[in-house]
């Protein structure tokens, strides 16, 4: 569990994303919920330990401290036949259902309408 944790946090781009969707306002994270900045030293909250360094942005050394947990890259399986027509079956499939019904309610079902029987409340004299 350790190697992935240490993974995740070397493949986080901290900087990046403080530059680019903060604007630059703000600063790289190590732990939660204590918080303070690695870079002044200065906790934010009491109990910050300034000693904390993050990680590197470093996907090599991702990598590879995932393959030390036993995480190995794959190939994805391509599409099969499912994948790929999987959608269009079922709407055809539902289609037919639909129409199927319809000719049975129209044809076989049908009724003559009979117009329903109105009670006789004349008030008329």
């Amino acid at each position: 569990a350790k190697d992935v944790r240490q993974a995740i946090s070397h493949a986080v781009p901290r900087d990046l994303i403080i530059q680019q969707l903060l604007f630059g306002y703000g600063y790289p994270g190590i732990t939660t919920p204590v918080a303070g900045n690695y870079k002044t030293g200065l906790p934010i909250i009491t109990g910050f330990d300034t000693a904390l360094k993050p990680y590197d942005f470093n996907l090599t050394e991702s990598r590879q401290l995932l393959q030390q947990a036993g995480y190995f890259p794959t190939t994805p399986t391509p599409p099969g036949f499912w994948d790929a027509y999987g959608v269009y079956i079922v709407s055809a499939l539902v289609a037919a259902i639909v129409a199927l019904s319809a000719v049975y309610v129209l044809r076989v079902r049908r009724k003559p309408l009979r117009p329903p029987s109105m009670p006789s409340t004349s008030t008329a004299p």
